[in-house]
């Protein structure tokens, strides 16, 4: 997988339609809302699960992932502070934010990218019926 590209190709394709993949993913604190999408997850696909205090620029250079996804908001912190983060790590590749269904998704991402132009930002929804859109 590209590190530029928008989300892993797995996570394009519709959830029985996922094959397999060799990616490594950095899952920042992910709450019991991802547990249905990592479940879905390809056999091949490397998981390392971190806390948000855990990232620094070595640990990014460490864990070189190829996609970060992280919940838009978490306990101890939102979207926006991991965006600022990995931009101080230099980490230049796809960072997923993971939420449930906005009114409006698009403007989000916008806005988000504003924060760091470097990074490759996507948005998934995760309806509670087991469904997701990902808008790139």
């Amino acid at each position: 997988m590209s590190c530029l590209s928008a989300a892993p190709d797995w996570l394009k394709q519709p959830k029985d339609a996922i094959g397999p993949e060799s990616d490594r993913l950095l899952l920042v604190e992910p709450g019991p809302s991802l547990a249905p999408l990592i479940q879905q997850f390809p056999g091949g696909v490397s998981m390392i699960y971190c806390r948000f205090t855990t990232i620094s620029p070595e640990f990014v250079r460490r864990v070189a992932p190829d996609c970060i996804l992280s919940p838009i908001v978490a306990r101890q912190f939102d979207i926006v502070d991991l965006v600022r983060l990995l931009d101080r790590c230099n980490y230049r590749g796809s960072v997923v934010a993971v939420t449930d269904p906005l009114p409006a998704p698009t403007m989000v991402l916008t806005e988000l990218r504003r924060f760091n132009r470097r990074l490759d930002m996507s948005l998934l929804e995760l309806a509670s019926a087991g469904g997701r859109r990902l808008h790139t």
